[in-house]
């Protein structure tokens, strides 16, 4: 007969997706995830596997809470600028107060190099924000609010580039001005 579980496994898993965007992989210990998710060792093992497999499931929780409301918004109808504005805006805010960067970004960095799983994830991941952003850029310049001589997937992956370097900016620098200024230049150069 198998236990009643005792915690909510999704909160545990939203705590253990902050504390591995705040600290990486290697950096947050069994004993980091178990004091944050507030569960024992063996609900931990029960529930979630091993550490990588919690670390493979918080990306895959980030990109739901974080990636996906942002392509939501860019697909939206309405004007490609009034979406660039909101989720740059969005980006900058989330920046200024929580200067983790980006839990994708962070963790292509740490661990891609050498975790294929990871890799793999998080390329897939930029993938759909690529495409994404290619499919907004595509109806603008049917629209006519873009340029049809600028290429659209060039300009998919500059954005993609551009919200990257903008959070690793505001990792060192959550200086709101200056991120005004990367989010004013990036426009200006798409449109």
């Amino acid at each position: 007969m198998t236990r009643k579980r005792e915690f909510d496994s999704d909160d545990a898993l939203n705590k253990a997706m902050h504390l591995f965007w705040a600290r990486g992989y290697r950096s947050t210990s069994l004993d980091d995830l178990l004091e944050t998710m507030a569960i024992s060792k063996s609900s931990f093992y029960e529930t979630y596997g091993n550490k990588h497999d919690l670390f493979m499931a918080s990306i895959e929780e980030y990109i739901r809470c974080t990636t996906k409301p942002m392509l939501d918004r860019l697909l939206l109808e309405g004007p490609f600028i009034d979406a660039f504005n909101d989720i740059f805006d969005n980006i900058i805010e989330l920046s200024i107060a929580n200067r983790s960067g980006c839990m994708l970004a962070n963790s292509a960095i740490e661990m891609s190099p050498h975790d294929n799983q990871v890799d793999q994830l998080i390329a897939s991941a930029i993938k759909r924000v690529e495409d994404a952003w290619y499919k907004a850029i595509r109806q603008a310049q049917k629209s006519g609010e873009i340029s049809t001589r600028k290429k659209p997937r060039a300009l998919a992956r500059f954005i993609v580039g551009s919200i990257n370097g903008l959070m690793v900016v505001s990792k060192a620098n959550p200086h709101r001005p200056t991120l005004l200024d990367i989010k004013d230049t990036v426009i200006s150069a798409v449109v």
